[in-house]
């Protein structure tokens, strides 16, 4: 079973190989191809890395990078250092990874969280927003920590703590993907207890990135939202998880799934906007 995840991780530039096979070619991006890989003993991830995305592209395992456990993969947008990163799967430590101008592969620098209480190897990179080459954000929920970090060399510049949410005892929060608004990192926040479902609660954490704080805001009209996208002008939109769509069907919840809105420039939920989802299934469930 493969899960494949293609990143562009930057541009190459010196080989005159054409053969689509991760050597690199002046002018053409790089593509890291990752695939999660299950046997009855084991779970890793073959990482190829190639320049093109076609039907003559070759998928080598014997010249594929294995990284073990349920790892996930990231990088910058502007990355002239053609590197990425990976969350391991088996312990909390991020990786960053390097291709040089012959595609070849080699690990730069490893970063362990495990000295500020983080125990579970959970990255996701909707959770790690790259400001640039040596400013980046990662949202921990499992320790409630905003870590700022310098991807380049690797290093911890500042921690600071998440202390503004509404919460659920004894339920530790859900994170969706992160939305980048001109200079703030938008996360939506949910609540899973187990065998509950969603509970009835968004939130949401704001991150200004020229001063390094956070603000927060929260609403009760629906919850799970942890999916997100954008529309042309920058507003972004929230949909709930499916297990608020399974609970709300089975009627072991009183809200329906919803869709909420956060306007661009603005501090919080946009109180005026609201999209039941069961609307659209035709049998409102």
């Amino acid at each position: 079973m493969a899960a494949p995840i293609v990143l562009v991780a930057g541009c190459s530039s010196s080989s005159d190989d054409d053969n689509g096979n991760g050597n690199g070619i002046a002018g053409k991006p790089l593509y890291l191809v990752s695939t999660l890989n299950f046997t009855a003993d084991d779970t890793f991830n073959l990482v190829y890395i190639v320049d093109s995305m076609d039907e003559n592209t070759e998928f080598d395992p014997a010249n594929a990078l294995e990284v073990g456990g349920f790892s996930t993969f990231g990088a910058p947008e502007d990355n002239p250092d053609r590197a990425f990163y990976v969350g391991s799967g088996v312990e909390p430590v991020l990786q960053r990874y390097r291709v040089s101008d012959e595609g070849t592969v080699s690990l730069d620098g490893e970063l362990s969280f495990a000295g500020y209480g983080k125990t579970s190897a959970d990255f996701n990179f909707g959770w790690l927003v790259f400001a640039s080459a040596d400013k980046a954000y990662y949202v921990d929920v499992q320790t409630l920590t905003l870590f700022i970090l310098n991807p380049t060399e690797m290093t911890i510049t500042d921690t600071i703590a998440i202390d503004g949410l509404v919460g659920v005892d004894g339920v530790v929060p859900s994170s969706g993907f992160a939305q980048v608004d001109q200079n703030r990192i938008i996360v939506p926040i949910s609540w899973f207890p187990p065998g509950a479902g969603a509970t009835q609660l968004a939130e949401l954490i704001i991150v200004d990135m020229d001063t390094d704080t956070l603000s927060y805001d929260s609403t009760t009209r629906c919850g799970g939202n942890i999916w997100a996208t954008k529309d042309a002008v920058g507003n972004m939109y929230f949909g709930a998880h499916a297990i608020a769509g399974i609970t709300h069907a089975a009627e072991l919840s009183d809200y329906p799934p919803c869709i909420l809105r956060v306007l661009t420039g603005a501090d919080g939920w946009d109180d005026d906007y609201f999209v039941d989802m069961t609307r659209f299934s035709g049998d409102n469930r």
